[in-house]
């Protein structure tokens, strides 16, 4: 028998999800302590990452998104509200800027140690709050488990730069808010209180990052989900999704285009593949990892499908990781340029990934508890996660990019905060350039010089800049650094007493050991078992066409095939005998393969300079051919423009006149890849030959080239370039070949079972 409303029991109408209504509570009164103890633990993390380098100087962005467009004209007297809504690149941080403007005025000063940990509160108190939800039905021990994972893993220093930087509240306000919508989702019953919430946090959270937008997108699925379903109150469930489409409607409409930063995007499906795999595999460094750390999604979402029962625990994962997935496809399309590394500025993000498929491993650990034959496999799963993130983890804080610039960002504090101080004392504007050495405040110099002009702004900046104008304290609000940095060890102690108090209580009410039949639902079939995995064969194996020739891995193979797929529209020069043509220290014929460029494979097919150490100087010339195309291009390396070195086209007439040089001017692409195209077709039958100049000793000095081409097509180099990046993803080719052989082979070997259990099965029962 039914009841309202929707057409749920009561207890399902509370608790807003399909529930059971025989089934004990999991969590009784205890959630809370386990959440908000795992909270506390990453806050300790935070707070003593800034203890040791944070600063109270800002540094990098937000002297444009707040000292430039903000308190330049606040000072100036011409601030108006649509400074707020100039956007950044691809992003709108109004919420960012309200909340730092919001600050300074309290404060009275622009103190970015302040500004920090308001921003670790925003983190934690999303992080406490996802964990009250995911933590519902799940037994005590497992809870003080997660929880203490989720807390160790956001304390440590790996996202040093949302840590140290106050601009970057930007992710914390998108995944505090984020967290809140989907908390409010999977509570709504009808048009109550969660609705509203769900409203105005699905609506802000679109001020805060352009990737914000997934919020609504990943939300669609579950609403749609309790709308079929009967979960709740349609009219509610169906406004809740009208209002997130028009959300989307009017970020397409409104949000700036992608441009500012249209040079990241992949320029090919294989290179989203790879970096977007390569951030599901985060912390590991190899994307087949992704498939180990994400299994336990898409168990459980496979089992939430099936059985078609779900609490609010399994709600807050599914959507949480469709979330987190989501970013992980947008960094692959927006950032894809590149397909090595991590960026610390979106650990956060992928670090809620791994706490939820710890969370979605204990879910489906438990669903299984009288089903022997797969606890086996989900033990092994759970132990290679295990390891693999351990080492992942490890390597990421104590190696990698994280410890190369903290172990120099105290020494950088204390530069900056010189060159303030020097600056207001000289005026000499190369104190805030690179000529000074080191970091800079910002990359582009005469911004913060425009500012440290103007006397209201200085008045602004805190006393360790040592500017006459500052106040001689940290303003109004600095005792909320000088409090929260003095106990970061009692927060932590804190965290571990809530979890202990969580764990002793739940002892006494923790979910049974075996949960009613009820909540289980019907198992999964060999039958439906095979449909399952040669479906997911089918999806991975189209994912292995993407790449040109699929079912060829060998990488030197493959490049060749590039150079030579690049020459069929083009003249390929590549014999070209590099000579020298001044004095130096090296062999000539030690110039293939002379660069130091990335990725290491690509070495072979270059010619370069980097040859006997640094200490090779010199220029080398080419031999001249032809001219018979519009086009010279070629791909290079190195440092073509640091002073001292250049890359260039000698074009001599073929009457014997005067020589005309072409440079390439432009940015150092340093151990990255570039491509140069210049126009020739005034040149034709002229003669052609490429120099490098070499003339320094020091780790700017060396550049190096790819075989060049005469070509008709104007964007030769950029397509050859594109198509070389391809081979930057061959660890995710190799990975989607094996994945997909795995799953044909599992639905074969599902699909065999199958039939032999059909066969011995009996037949249908005779009529009486």
């Amino acid at each position: 028998m039914r009841g309202k409303p929707g057409g749920l029991l009561p207890e399902e109408a509370e608790s807003g999800v399909r529930m059971n209504p025989r089934a004990k509570p999991a969590s009784g009164g205890t959630t809370g302590w386990f959440a908000w103890g795992g909270a506390l633990i990453a806050l300790a993390g935070h707070l003593e990452l800034i203890r040791r380098f944070g600063t109270v100087l800002p540094y990098r962005d937000p002297w444009q998104i707040i000292g430039w467009d903000l308190l330049g004209p606040w000072v100036d007297g011409t601030l108006s509200p649509a400074a707020f809504w100039v956007p950044v690149n691809d992003h709108w941080p109004v919420l960012t800027r309200l909340l730092e403007f919001g600050l300074i005025l309290l404060n009275g000063q622009w103190n970015n140690l302040v500004e920090v940990v308001i921003n670790a509160a925003l983190l934690v108190f999303g992080l406490g709050l996802f964990l009250k939800t995911a933590l519902t039905e799940v037994r005590a021990g497992a809870r003080f488990g997660l929880a203490l994972l989720a807390g160790f893993i956001f304390a440590l220093p790996i996202t040093w730069e949302n840590t140290l930087w106050g601009i970057q509240s930007l992710p914390y306000w998108q995944i505090l808010l984020t967290l809140v919508y989907f908390h409010a989702l999977v509570h709504v019953r009808r048009f109550d209180r969660w609705w509203w919430t769900a409203l105005v946090a699905g609506g802000l959270v679109l001020l805060s990052q352009r990737s914000a937008m997934i919020a609504q997108v990943a939300a669609l699925p579950l609403l749609g989900w309790r709308i079929v379903c009967r979960d709740g109150d349609r009219r509610a469930l169906v406004a809740a999704g009208v209002v997130a489409v028009l959300l989307l409607a009017a970020f397409g409409l409104f949000f700036p285009a992608l441009e500012a930063t249209a040079v990241l995007r992949a320029d090919s499906w294989p290179i989203a593949i790879e970096v977007g795999l390569r951030q599901l595999a985060w912390p590991t460094g190899h994307p087949a990892w992704a498939f180990v750390i994400w299994g336990p999604w898409g168990l459980l979402a496979v089992e939430a499908a099936w059985r078609r029962r779900w609490d609010a625990g399994v709600a807050i994962l599914l959507v949480t990781g469709l979330w987190v997935g989501g970013q992980a496809a947008a960094i692959a399309y927006g950032r894809g340029v590149t397909a090595i590394g991590y960026v610390s500025r979106y650990g956060d993000l992928l670090a809620l990934g791994v706490v939820v498929n710890a969370a979605c491993w204990v879910r489906v650990w438990q669903a299984h508890a009288d089903w022997r034959r797969w606890r086996p496999g989900l033990l092994l799963l759970g132990l290679l996660m295990t390891v693999v993130l351990a080492k992942g983890l490890w390597w990421e804080t104590m190696h990698s990019h994280t410890y190369y610039k903290l172990s120099r960002r105290s020494a950088e504090n204390a530069a900056n905060l010189q060159r303030v101080e020097d600056y207001v004392a000289t005026r000499d504007p190369a104190v805030l350039s690179l000529e000074r050495g080191g970091a800079l405040l910002f990359s582009y110099p005469p911004m913060v010089q425009a500012l440290l002009d103007r006397e209201g702004f200085r008045a602004l900046l805190p006393p360790e800049t040592g500017v006459p104008e500052a106040r001689p304290d940290h303003g109004r609000l600095g005792f909320l650094p000088k409090v929260l940095l003095a106990w970061p060890t009692g927060f932590a102690v804190a965290g571990l007493l809530a979890l202990g108090v969580g764990l002793v209580k739940g002892r006494a009410r923790s979910v049974p050991d075996e949960p009613p039949r009820e909540t289980r639902g019907p198992g999964w079939s060999a039958g439906g078992a095979a449909w399952a995995a040669a479906g997911a064969a089918v999806v991975v194996s189209g994912l292995v066409f993407c790449w040109p020739a699929p079912f060829h891995f060998n990488t030197s193979h493959r490049l060749s095939a590039a150079l030579a797929d690049g020459g069929a529209s083009a003249t390929l020069i590549d014999d070209l005998n590099f000579a020298l043509v001044s004095e130096h220290v090296a062999d000539p014929s030690a110039m293939p393969g002379a660069v130091l460029a990335l990725p290491e494979s690509w070495r072979g097919l270059a010619y370069g300079t980097f040859m006997d150490g640094y200490a090779t100087r010199g220029i080398f010339a080419s031999r001249p051919f032809v001219i018979e195309a519009d086009w010279l291009a070629v791909l290079f390396t190195g440092y073509p423009c640091a002073a001292g070195n250049a890359l260039r086209w000698k074009l001599d007439p073929p009457d014997g006149g005067e020589s005309v040089w072409l440079a390439y001017q432009g940015s150092n692409p340093v151990v990255e890849w570039a491509s140069w195209s210049e126009n020739v077709a005034a040149y034709r039958g002229w003669q052609a030959s490429l120099y490098l100049y070499d003339g320094r000793d020091d780790p700017e000095g060396w550049l190096g080239v790819m075989p060049p081409a005469m070509t008709d097509r104007s964007t030769w180099s950029e397509d050859l370039l594109a198509r070389l990046r391809i081979e930057q993803a061959g660890a995710s080719h190799r990975t989607l070949a094996v994945l997909a052989t795995m799953l044909w082979l599992l639905a074969l070997g599902f699909g065999v079972r199958a039939v032999g259990l059909a066969r011995r099965s009996p037949g249908p029962a005779a009529c009486p």
